[in-house]
């Protein structure tokens, strides 16, 4: 004790200054800590889930526009490479699955075939480019490939852009926000955002569906306070991206019983988001579900085909005590979104006041 009273007592009058302004900078960083660890334990951290194509990037999207800056017009010219990309890649497996079929092309579009077929898909597409492609798209030999959609990967808005291109071929053309939405490019790695909401702070996490992204996922399971896993219910008619003898659906279904049943999540809320119901509907009306699914054995209609896959995927449930709250949605319908997350948005509210026990 005497040592060290000497030793302070023999610094100048500057030396303990700095020593004095030193602890106060040691306070002030553990200070900050504190504070931003308390911060981040007032955020509601959802992370999105689900196999890959589901509508999880587009749902992600579609919270930036609803509760975030939205996009403006800057943002939205950033994705004008994308949908030509869209566009061009759409045509180009189109072309190559009428191919496969063995169905003729009219005489007056085989010089459009050649012109698609020898682009990179990095090209702009202006008035001309924007014809060969349209009148592709009228050709019998596309259309016969485009019903047999389901056989082969083509992503789900190909019909959307290619009836848009009139608008799409013109010069200076901006996406607009169902562009934006609809434009489609594969997540890899972790996406964040944060937004707030009625006076609670969220972020959300979007992360790659495919299955060598998903051993990233492992990065965001700390803390979290709710899981929204997405499963795209039109889709029980596909296979898989990476593995064509896997059934979309039923890849659906075993990974959100892993989910579900994980110890990461054992006190986290599971929100089940069954997504693209409208394509769901408009498949439905030409495509048997009993034919993918020997379980389900009901009239084929919308609603008995959205029971079912709620019954399949809660009844992966295995722990009685959590609740599965289900939603249908269409991650493409702003205002089926926003309605969807507000419910939502008062269950997360209110695990979190009853974990306070202020409820």
């Amino acid at each position: 004790m005497g040592l060290c009273g000497s030793s302070e007592n023999n610094l100048t009058p500057e030396e303990r200054e700095q020593r004095r302004v030193d602890k106060q900078k040691s306070k002030d960083i553990e200070s900050k800590m504190e504070n931003d660890k308390s911060k981040d334990s007032q955020v509601n951290k959802l992370l999105l889930l689900g196999a890959g194509e589901s509508g999880k990037s587009t749902l992600f999207k579609q919270m930036i526009e609803i509760y975030g800056s939205g996009f403006n017009e800057n943002e939205r010219k950033s994705y004008v490479a994308i949908v030509y990309n869209n566009v061009i890649t759409a045509m180009k497996t189109l072309i190559t699955q009428a191919e496969r079929e063995h169905v003729s092309f009219a005489p007056q579009n085989l010089q459009s075939k050649q012109i698609v077929e020898e682009l990179k898909g990095d090209e702009e597409i202006n008035e001309t480019l924007g014809k060969h492609i349209y009148n592709l798209w009228l050709d019998p030999a596309i259309q016969s490939a485009y019903e047999n959609r389901a056989k082969f990967q083509l992503f789900d808005s190909a019909k959307y852009f290619f009836e848009r291109l009139s608008e799409i071929q013109k010069d200076g053309y901006i996406p607009d926000k169902q562009d934006v939405l609809r434009s489609r490019v594969r997540t890899t790695g972790i996406v964040e955002n944060e937004f707030t909401i009625d006076q609670n702070k969220f972020k959300m996490f979007d992360v790659g569906g495919q299955r060598n992204e998903r051993k990233k996922w492992i990065h965001c399971f700390e803390n979290v306070t709710a899981v929204i896993f997405v499963a795209a219910v039109s889709e029980f008619d596909q296979v898989l991206y990476e593995d064509e003898n896997t059934n979309r659906v039923v890849e659906a279904l075993n990974l959100f019983g892993e989910i579900c049943n994980s110890r990461w999540f054992r006190n986290t809320s599971m929100i089940l988001f069954l997504n693209k119901r409208d394509l769901f509907e408009e498949k439905l009306k030409v495509v048997q579900l009993a034919d993918y699914f020997q379980d389900f054995q009901d009239e084929n209609t919308y609603e008995n085909g959205v029971l079912f896959f709620q019954t399949q995927f809660e009844s992966r449930n295995h722990n009685q005590d959590k609740q599965i709250y289900t939603h249908v949605t269409c991650a493409t319908d702003t205002s089926n979104v926003a309605a969807v997350f507000n419910a939502v948005k008062d269950i997360i509210i209110r695990k979190s006041l009853t974990e306070a026990g202020l409820v």
